[in-house]
C-alpha cells in the first residue's frame, strides 16, 4: 500500500515538501481529535471517565475500591510535563488509566 501511495504521488507532481506538510498537518488532526476524545471528572464519591464527544460515561471506579495509584511518565511526556496515571482496584480485576494528566 506504501509503495501504490508513493506511485501515485510521484505521478501527481507532488513535491515532497508539500506531502511531509500534508502528513504532518493530518497526524496534528489526529492530536487534536484524540486530546478530547476522553474527560476525566473526580466527584467526591467515584472517578468518572467520560467521552469527550458525546458525553457518555465510558468507566466509573468508587473511590473507596481504589488500592493503589502509578504515575508513568516516559521521556516525552517529562517534557510536555503530562504523564499518566493508573488507579487500580483491590482485586486488582479493574484499572482506571487517566492518560495526558498534567
Amino acid at each position: 500500500m506504501a509503495g501504490i501511495r508513493g506511485l501515485l504521488i510521484l505521478q501527481s507532481g507532488t513535491s515532497g515538501g508539500e506531502v511531509w506538510l500534508g502528513g504532518a498537518a493530518l497526524l496534528l488532526a489526529c492530536v487534536i481529535a484524540l486530546r478530547r476524545w476522553a474527560q476525566y471528572f473526580l466527584t467526591s464519591r467515584r472517578v468518572i471517565v467520560k467521552n469527550g464527544y458525546t458525553g457518555f460515561e465510558i468507566q466509573a471506579l468508587p473511590l473507596d475500591q481504589i488500592a493503589g495509584i502509578l504515575i508513568e511518565q516516559g521521556p516525552v511526556a517529562r517534557i510536555l510535563n503530562i504523564g499518566t496515571v493508573v488507579l487500580r482496584t483491590y482485586t486488582g480485576d479493574e484499572s482506571i488509566t487517566l492518560r495526558g494528566v498534567s
